[in-house]
């Protein structure tokens, strides 16, 4: 049925990745999940959540001279790949659209999160390269200490409620009060994650624990993090 690419423009964007979804990347409760999404796609059964110490990691590869060539590379696949994602909310699209072969029979551009995903993954391994060599400093971790401190206070105060209940507009700012206390919750489980993971950094930067131990741990600590929030999105049907 979509074979002569119906619909045309509008059609073909349909479901694009709306830009504040990717506050999700490290607070998946933001837009609300599975049953209390309130975004701008009416549905959303999958998560852009790339963990915390995903993040934490990723931010570790950028200031380094190693891999240079290798590490811009995947940052223009980054930003590529992601406004590929947004689709209709910047003009970029249009690109997608009138060139690569096939964009016009399908409605969902946002699916193209993965290879965002993938980029940071490598960018997730270059920080643990870093991490081996000890190049990490104690700036980077008070850095994301305060971030992720900010972050908390937002959401158990309701700042980042009242920011969501603003772009959800009229029609469902009720859903975005709703999803209030799963964001509180997700906003303590985020920092827990981030103060796990910089508390390790902490103690390698220290002397108190080797790298190789530090980067099993972290690894551990990684696959906890991402399992919590993906096992909610295992749903089995007859």
């Amino acid at each position: 049925p979509r074979a002569g690419g119906r619909g045309g423009y509008d059609f073909a964007t349909q479901f694009s990745m709306p830009i504040e979804e990717f506050f999700n990347t490290y607070l998946p409760q933001f837009t609300g999940m599975l049953d209390h999404y309130w975004g701008r796609n009416g549905i959303h059964l999958h998560s852009e959540y790339l963990g915390v110490s995903v993040l934490i990691l990723m931010g570790a590869a950028f200031g380094a001279t190693m891999r240079r060539g290798f590490r811009a590379f995947w940052v223009g696949v980054a930003v590529v790949t992601a406004l590929w994602a947004i689709g209709n909310g910047t003009p970029f699209y249009h690109v997608v659209y009138a060139l690569v072969p096939g964009s016009k029979f399908f409605r969902a551009p946002s699916p193209m999160i993965y290879l965002v995903s993938f980029s940071f993954s490598i960018f997730a391994a270059l920080g643990v390269e870093r991490l081996i060599a000890l190049q990490i400093t104690r700036r980077f971790v008070i850095g994301w200490a305060i971030a992720a401190s900010v972050l908390l206070l937002l959401g158990v105060s309701g700042g980042l409620t009242s920011m969501a209940e603003t772009i959800a507009g009229i029609q469902r700012a009720d859903i975005a009060e709703a999803n209030a206390g799963a964001l509180a919750l997700g906003s303590a489980r985020s920092f827990l994650v981030a103060a796990a993971t910089l508390g390790i950094l902490f103690a390698l930067l220290s002397g108190r624990l080797r790298p190789q131990t530090s980067a099993w741990m972290i690894v551990a600590l990684m696959a906890i993090d991402l399992w919590s929030i993906e096992r909610l999105y295992w749903q089995f049907s007859p």
